[in-house]
């Protein structure tokens, strides 16, 4: 069996299906294995990512919501940002002192 550049082990796999424990072998930056780790050949990198989420194929685009030049509304910003297939929208827009993610965390809390 050949050697592959890299090796994540330890995680978690999650894909629309399901989730299952897993490593997940990549190779000249492409995904060419989801198995037990024993299963895959041996990697020039090993990464343990014990307790983390694998989301293979995933790719998270960073929305940015603010700035000084802002001409649409969060409403909007985000929306598009969903409609784009973007995973993660945060603002950093303050509100009272805090951020709109501390804003965002504490009304989930509430």
């Amino acid at each position: 069996m050949t050697r592959i550049d890299t090796l994540l082990t330890g995680g978690t796999v999650v894909t629309t299906e399901s989730s299952f424990d897993a490593a997940v072998a990549i190779d000249d930056e492409t995904i060419v294995g989801v198995r037990t780790e024993r299963m895959l050949p041996t990697a020039n990198r090993r990464i343990d990512v014990s307790g983390n989420l694998i989301l293979p194929g995933v790719v998270d685009l960073p929305v940015h919501v603010t700035g000084y030049n802002l001409i649409d509304s969060y409403e909007i910003g985000t929306s598009v940002a969903a409609a784009g297939d973007a995973t993660v929208s945060l603002t950093s827009r303050s509100k009272g002192g805090r951020t709109g993610l501390e804003v965002a965390l504490h009304s989930g809390l509430e």
